[in-house]
């Protein structure tokens, strides 16, 4: 299954950033499958003209979500940020899924700077902890424009709105 992400093929040329790249997608693929700490080494072997390319894999454990803890928060509760997570205290860890949830956060609207970090894996339970600290955006906003058409002749557009009415992410626009 590994073998189906590398980019660097048997009988090319070598290419060392296309090395590198392979090595981060199998960290990636493992940390996709739980295995977050997992650690990936290659090496290269020039012997007679030709290169032998080896990748050590050391997936370590699964992972599971332990707690999720939110950081940064004034005017937002906590639920606008964890509501968005795809993952739930005892999944397993996937990369992916948190990427999706981050993406998910910054979608609300609500956060300018979304950080996901991932606490260090327990060795009996294998539960590790997540906490996301968040930078919130201003929550009103007024526009106003002005602006000429040839049919309209002169014309006057304005907007208000909040973007976390009642400190649930409620968005309102008027």
């Amino acid at each position: 299954a590994v073998r189906r992400l590398l980019k660097q093929k048997p009988d090319a040329p070598v290419d060392i950033p296309l090395i590198e790249a392979d090595r981060q997608a199998i960290e990636d693929r493992y940390a996709d499958l739980g295995y977050v700490a997992a650690q990936v080494r290659d090496s290269l072997l020039l012997e007679d003209g030709r290169a032998t390319l080896l990748y050590r894999i050391e997936p370590g454990v699964v992972a599971r979500l332990g707690t999720i803890g939110v950081e940064g928060i004034r005017t937002t509760r906590g639920r606008a940020v964890t509501r968005e997570i795809l993952l739930h205290p005892g999944d397993i860890f996937s990369r992916d899924k948190l990427l999706q949830s981050q993406q998910r956060v910054y979608d609300t609207g609500l956060y300018g700077d979304v950080l996901f970090e991932r606490g260090e894996i327990d060795s009996v339970s294998h539960l590790s902890d997540l906490l996301i600290t968040v930078r919130e955006r201003r929550m009103a906003w007024v526009d106003v424009g002005l602006g000429y058409g040839s049919s309209d002749q002169m014309r006057v557009t304005s907007e208000w709105g909040h973007r976390n009415l009642w400190h649930e992410g409620i968005r309102v626009i008027a």
